[in-house]
């Protein structure tokens, strides 16, 4: 154990009221690499609106994963209402993101962020909290592809789906050109090249959105997105659609990562048309009961809204509202029989 990294905590000021900012181990990636048996264990930071608290039925859990790069704080002013309702809500950091670090300086170079690696990540993390069930599953940008995978795999324990701003289901805006990344994945590996690759990424990131991302969480996207299965996201598209999983996609038109034609596409493949503007009826957040009727899944493709919608205060409220009222009817509806 002598290879441990000795890590130095600063502790930041962070407003992340009414959450707590957590940390936990987790074990996770034995059985996805033949040749690293072993996998990895992380530190993880993680969000949590009651950390004390047992798991209970009748607390409602939503789970939330971020876009890459992104940490916990993207979905600070969308969650918060539903912490304040009273729901659990929890938002980890996956590796390489946030304060989420390898106990190994060799587990950090194991974990690349491929969907698969994602995953057993994810497992692994809720059976260390011990999560029986979600009763809302968050996606944000590229986040939206492992939750489409849990809540497509696992229906009973992942009840529903939210996706915001999902990446495309094909080459879009935020990984081109994407040969450059798959070479900057190849050359990674080369110590002596990774100034040159820092250098790169640092001028370019503020061309495909990632302006006020730090620079290493910039080469932790890099080498994920490289690895992004298009072919997959389509085929998860397309389960979607005809699954009972009741789902809400929120798309925006000035998105700077993917085009609006490729979120139109997408909407297509789930079998829906988007709705222009955000309309929720304001007695959901008042109402403490669940929504008995039957909830049709819903597109979106807000006309004047960009990337950072959950930062935007026209519409944050808005997207909560949304959530809630998805989140309130899985909690009543019964699961159809296998």
């Amino acid at each position: 154990m002598d290879d441990l990294k000795v890590k130095v905590w600063k502790v930041k000021a962070e407003n992340v009221e009414p959450f707590s900012k957590r940390f936990i181990f987790v074990h996770t990636l034995t059985d996805v690499y033949v040749d690293v048996k072993y996998g990895g264990i992380y530190d993880v930071c993680y969000l949590d609106s009651d950390p004390t608290a047992d798991f209970k039925v009748t607390c409602p859990t939503v789970l939330a994963f971020h876009e890459s790069p992104g940490t916990h704080r993207d979905f600070l002013k969308v969650l918060t209402p539903l912490a304040k309702m009273g729901y659990r809500v929890i938002v980890p950091n996956f590796p390489g993101y946030g304060e989420t670090e390898g106990m190994r300086a060799t587990m950090d170079n194991l974990y690349t962020g491929d969907i698969h690696e994602k995953l057993a990540f994810i497992k692994d993390f809720i059976n260390v909290l011990e999560i029986p069930r979600v009763d809302l599953l968050v996606g944000f940008g590229e986040g939206c592809y492992p939750a489409m995978h849990c809540s497509l795999t696992n229906p009973k324990v992942f009840r529903s789906l939210a996706m915001i701003c999902p990446c495309g289901h094909k080459e879009y805006r935020g990984v081109r050109p994407l040969s450059w990344m798959g070479l900057t994945d190849r050359l990674w590996k080369y110590y002596s090249l990774r100034p040159i690759l820092f250098g790169f990424w640092q001028a370019r990131k503020s061309k495909i959105g990632w302006k006020n991302r730090k620079a290493y969480h910039v080469i932790q996207a890099v080498i994920e997105l490289s690895r992004l299965e298009f072919q997959n996201v389509s085929g998860c598209l397309l389960r979607l659609k005809k699954s009972s999983v009741p789902f809400c996609v929120v798309c925006t038109e000035k998105d700077d990562r993917t085009e609006k034609e490729i979120s139109e596409e997408m909407i297509s493949l789930l079998g829906l048309t988007p709705q222009t503007s955000l309309s929720v009826d304001m007695e959901i957040i008042t109402n403490n009961t669940d929504i008995q009727q039957d909830y049709t899944s819903q597109a979106f493709l807000l006309e004047n809204a960009g990337h950072n919608i959950m930062d935007d205060p026209m519409y944050s409220n808005k997207v909560s509202m949304l959530l809630i009222e998805l989140l309130k009817y899985s909690r009543s509806r019964t699961l159809p029989k296998e």
